[in-house]
């Protein structure tokens, strides 16, 4: 059996987080109040913003980022790399970004979601 530990490194990369607006729950909320089920037909893609690294730059030059636990944004080649671990627990979803270059997968189980 082999483990996994993924991890963000904020320091030296960039990372995303949510924009919703004022009033609206977020993605979180929104997976809490479905008790963790897939969102199925029901989902509406959310934006995401690329925030700065510690040092202010805006750098996509990452392959994880976990800052919207237990939604987590992944390139297209951690995606690739652990499909097979990562797709039997969550759902494949759409979200609005800059970087047409992410996914994100959503735990539901509580596990993943894919954002492309």
């Amino acid at each position: 059996m082999s483990i996994y530990k993924l991890k963000s490194d904020i320091t030296n990369y960039s990372c995303f987080i949510e924009d919703y607006p004022k009033g609206q729950e977020s993605i979180m909320g929104l997976s809490r109040d479905n008790w963790w089920k897939p969102f199925g037909v029901n989902y509406t893609p959310v934006k995401l913003e690329v925030s700065a690294d510690d040092l202010g730059r805006k750098n996509l030059g990452f392959d994880f980022s976990g800052m919207l636990s237990p939604f987590f944004v992944l390139s297209e080649l951690a995606l690739n790399s652990l499909d097979d671990i990562l797709l039997p627990r969550g759902e494949v979803l759409s979200v609005i970004t800059e970087s047409k270059k992410r996914n994100i997968m959503a735990i539901t189980q509580p596990m993943l979601y894919r954002i492309a």
